[in-house]
């Protein structure tokens, strides 16, 4: 691609992790490493990668900037290396982000998703990530909830049909689902229930619905290879303090020695898929999936109640005597919950991704320690 304006580029020196912040920051990035070097030991079509030009949008976010190092970090020859480019709002915070990056292997470009995409040259691959993830995002800010998944995604496949991109792959949530039953038990990509568009995150639900929909309408009607990747439950170094979903707010109890209070009895049962195994799986979708799909990028073999997961993740706290309460209940025990046990629920199944060969291989134990240590400190 030729350089335009507005790109960041840079690399830093090799001591330069090196911060104030010392030791959490070696811990962190050692997990980070580690983890990275799992995601290249993983048998993705690697080789329809080599070689290619990835477009990424939401590269500063949790699993965008997982991605965006596990395409640079993954070892070929210097020709067949896979290149980035990064679209980002924040120029200066992507440029951050990647600045310990071979700056030959990623490059950073500003653009803002509600306007049209003037970048030149070409990509073979597209993944939009680029939209809020948090419920306290969708309260404070639903129409920037709502515009990247609507408007950017359409600018983005226009771009994507013009320039004869290979694959185009949409960052989607099992939220696009809707209200499914609890009594329809495990599920698959295509059993749905209502959505009701005046609620407060419809702005976050409906319009994944319609990138999807837009992802659909350009593949039936320009032939562009668009895929749907449904992510669930996502979590792993790099969780925002500020992110108010249950997961993230038991990691820093854990992290700060404090008590974890559940507002309800703690009994909805959730998969829980670590960053790895995301990756994995958003890869697999985006270079092996059919076009025209949608997949659940889920391990629902790491599905527990919340209330088993804060239990959890008090158990792995370095401060002891951490309890788990409810809002009601004195500190020392949660009482009256009782969890959801082996209850049949609604609950989103792989069976359609595994089908193209990937499998998840972290934990919940595994998955949440390497969580919490990375985030010691922090």
């Amino acid at each position: 691609m030729a350089a335009a304006a507005g790109d960041v580029l840079g690399r830093m020196p090799a001591d330069a992790s090196r911060t104030p912040e010392g030791p959490r920051m070696d811990r962190t990035r050692s997990i980070i490493d580690s983890d990275l070097e799992r995601i290249a030991r993983d048998p993705v079509p690697w080789d329809r990668l080599e070689g290619a030009i990835v477009l990424v949008t939401g590269a500063t976010g949790l699993v965008g900037s997982y991605l965006v190092e596990a395409l640079v970090a993954r070892r070929a020859p210097a020709h067949r290396r896979t290149k980035v480019v990064v679209l980002a709002r924040s120029p200066s915070r992507a440029a951050a982000r990647f600045a310990h990056l071979d700056a030959r292997h990623v490059r950073v470009v500003e653009h803002r998703l509600d306007a049209p995409l003037a970048l030149e040259g070409r990509a073979d691959y597209v993944v939009h990530a680029g939209a809020p993830a948090q419920p306290t995002a969708f309260a404070a800010d639903p129409v920037g909830t709502y515009v990247p998944n609507v408007v950017g995604t359409h600018h983005l496949l226009e771009w994507a049909a013009d320039r004869g991109v290979a694959r185009f792959a949409f960052v989607s949530s099992g939220a696009a689902n809707g209200a499914v039953p609890l009594e329809r038990g495990p599920y698959d990509e295509d059993v749905y229930g209502p959505l009701d568009p005046l609620d407060p995150y419809a702005c976050y639900a409906e319009s994944k619905r319609m990138g999807e929909a837009a992802c659909m309408a350009w593949h039936r009607q320009t032939g562009l290879e668009t895929v749907v990747a449904r992510l669930g439950h996502t979590y792993g170094p790099g969780l925002a303090r500020s992110d108010a979903r249950s997961f993230a707010e038991f990691v820093y109890c854990a992290v700060d020695g404090r008590d974890i209070v559940l507002r309800t009895a703690g009994e909805a049962r959730r998969p829980f898929c670590y960053l790895t195994d995301a990756v994995t799986g958003l890869l697999t979708t985006l270079v092996a999936g059919a076009a025209g799909r949608a997949y659940f990028v889920v391990n629902d073999a790491a599905a527990c109640s919340i209330l088993e997961l804060a239990q959890l993740v008090a158990r792995l706290s370095p401060a002891p005597g951490i309890s788990v309460r409810t809002l009601d209940a004195p500190p020392g025990g949660a009482r009256g919950v009782h969890p959801a046990g082996d209850r049949e629920l609604a609950m989103p199944v792989a069976a359609r991704l595994r089908a193209l060969g990937w499998a998840p291989h972290v934990g919940l134990a595994e998955g949440f320690a390497r969580t919490v240590a990375a985030h010691l400190g922090g």
